[in-house]
C-alpha cells in the first residue's frame, strides 16, 4: 500500500492530518486496473480516524473539513448501508443548518461554525 495524498488542516483550531493510502488491485503486465484507497484522519493526540468514504474515490480537502467539522460521521449516521460520498454529506451537513441542500459554493456558514480557515 502506498500513500497518495497527504495534508494538514484545522478545524475548530484543532490541527489534523488527512493521509490516503491506496493499494494496487488486478494488476497484470498493462499495470494495475482498480485503485482502492483508504482514508484516514489523524487528531492532534496522533489518534487514527477512518474516514467512511468511498474507496475508490478521493475526497476533496474541503470534504474531509467538512466531514471532521460534523463529528466524523460514518455510514450507521447517515442510515446507510454504503460509504460516505459528497452527497451524503451536503445532506448531513444541510439537515443540521436546517436551510436545505448545499452546494459546494454554499457552505460558508458551516466554516463559519467550525472556524475552518481558508
Amino acid at each position: 500500500m502506498s500513500t497518495v495524498e497527504s495534508y494538514k488542516f484545522e478545524v475548530n483550531g484543532q490541527p489534523y492530518t488527512y493521509v490516503a493510502h491506496a493499494e494496487e488491485e488486478d494488476i497484470d503486465a498493462s499495470g494495475p486496473h482498480n485503485r482502492k484507497f483508504f482514508h484516514e484522519v489523524y487528531d492532534a493526540n496522533r489518534e487514527r480516524h477512518s474516514m467512511d468514504w468511498d474507496s475508490y474515490s478521493l475526497p476533496t480537502k474541503e470534504e474531509v473539513m467538512t466531514w471532521v467539522a460534523l463529528g466524523m460521521p460514518d455510514r450507521n449516521t447517515i442510515k446507510s448501508t454504503g460509504p460516505l460520498h459528497s452527497k451524503e454529506l451536503n445532506q448531513l451537513a444541510a439537515s443540521r443548518n436546517k436551510t436545505g441542500n448545499l452546494g459546494e459554493s454554499d457552505v460558508g456558514w458551516l466554516k463559519k461554525w467550525a472556524g475552518i480557515a481558508d
